[in-house]
């Protein structure tokens, strides 16, 4: 008898381990271009297993994550120790609006230790396998590939290398777990993902308490009734110092990029098929002013759009400005809204900013171009600050 119970225990602990949930290998830091090119192993850290001793929280309990959850998250967020967080049950679920280099990375990181977040997801944007209209096969991301490149008339040398980059990509993103649906290489390609009562059933089947969105926002992506809405503002100078510091690197000079919007003359996208142009030209209102807003050319940006992302902005309950994120304002109201606040010390994707890369008379230029950026953003302030 005592030999039977041994056995079944032994069998009981294989079953566990098998499972990745107690015991095998600690898992070694990655980085994130490993973490894209190889899969990773779903078994928890010592680290994760010690935070399943935490004792319940009021409200939602945040889950360990690894790679296989959020590789965008595993790679870039400096601190990922679970916080025990009261949330107010009655809360509803958070869409947070991630607005380029506006602390959105910073957000996810924080929400991954104390939500519930969408998963899989990447940079806490939520991902969809295959996702409507994506290839279902290696072979046929390949075949798209080389289809695209030799209807652009390119020579059939690049479209083999269309072919095997279409292949890779492919790859890419079944280890990733899916396509974007919410992130930011979904964004310009269509004017609607989903619905608002898909997106309701999607959070509330899982018990997913956070998700984000770093795209324009088009139909089914604003549903105040289900969800609570937030995202941080930045001032555009702001943003164009640290876009141009964080990846600097693979854009156009700045006076081309300056150039081309003032004349009205650049092209919807550039060789990578990017438009980084657009991070310049009024990128606050083209987020929200929905898909007509983000496709629109270089200096097409009008009232409409305006009118159409302050709409927006204004059913928001949590608008927090990224010059005042540490004031006890700003604080307070994440506090009372969100159950938690952004601490001091995270500066994920952070650029030193102690020298700016923009000359005054460039400065004087993004000013001019970003007129409706500027005046949304004077709007929150009066509005959420006032």
């Amino acid at each position: 008898m005592l030999f039977q119970l041994l056995v079944a225990f032994v069998l009981c602990a294989c079953a566990v381990c098998h499972q990745g949930s107690l015991c095998g290998e600690d898992d070694e830091p990655v980085s994130l271009l490993q973490s894209s090119l190889s899969s990773s192993s779903s078994s928890a850290t010592r680290g994760e297993r010690e935070r399943e001793k935490v004792s319940p929280m009021q409200g939602p309990k945040p889950a360990a994550y690894t790679a296989d959850d959020d590789r965008w998250a595993v790679g870039h967020c400096f601190v990922k120790d679970a916080v025990v967080t009261n949330i107010d049950s009655t809360r509803k679920p958070v869409m947070w609006v991630h607005i380029h280099k506006s602390a959105g990375t910073a957000m996810c990181c924080e929400a991954r230790r104390r939500e519930r977040v969408v998963t899989p997801s990447m940079n806490c944007n939520r991902l969809a396998w295959p996702g409507e209209g994506n290839p279902t096969s290696r072979q046929e991301a390949a075949d798209r590939a080389a289809q695209q490149a030799a209807a652009e008339g390119k020579p059939q040398q690049q479209v083999a290398v269309a072919e095997e980059k279409g292949a890779a990509w492919y790859e890419l993103k079944k280890s990733m777990k899916g396509w974007a649906l919410d992130g930011h290489q979904a964004y310009r390609h269509r004017p609607s993902w989903t619905t608002c009562r898909e997106r309701a059933a999607f959070m509330q089947d899982y018990n997913f308490t956070w998700s984000a969105i770093a795209r324009e926002l088009v139909d089914g992506d604003v549903c105040t009734d289900s969800f609570m809405y937030g995202t941080i503002l930045r001032k555009p100078l702001d943003t164009a110092v640290s876009s141009l510091k964080f990846e600097g690197h693979r854009m156009a000079p700045l006076e081309d990029i300056l150039g081309c919007i003032q004349n009205r003359s650049c092209s919807p996208a550039d060789k990578d098929g990017g438009d980084q142009w657009k991070i310049f030209d009024n990128f606050i209102v083209r987020t929200l002013g929905g898909f007509d807003a983000m496709v629109a050319p270089a200096g097409g940006v009008n009232s409409s759009h305006y009118s159409n992302a302050k709409k927006v902005l204004m059913s928001f309950e949590l608008v927090v400005l990224h010059a005042r994120l540490q004031e006890i304002r700003s604080i307070q109201a994440m506090d009372r809204l969100i159950g938690w606040h952004l601490p001091e010390e995270n500066k994920a994707n952070a650029a030193s900013e102690a020298t700016s890369p923009i000359s005054p008379q460039q400065s004087q230029q993004l000013q001019q171009i970003n007129t409706l950026d500027y005046r949304l953003y004077e709007l929150a302030e009066k509005t959420y600050y006032s």
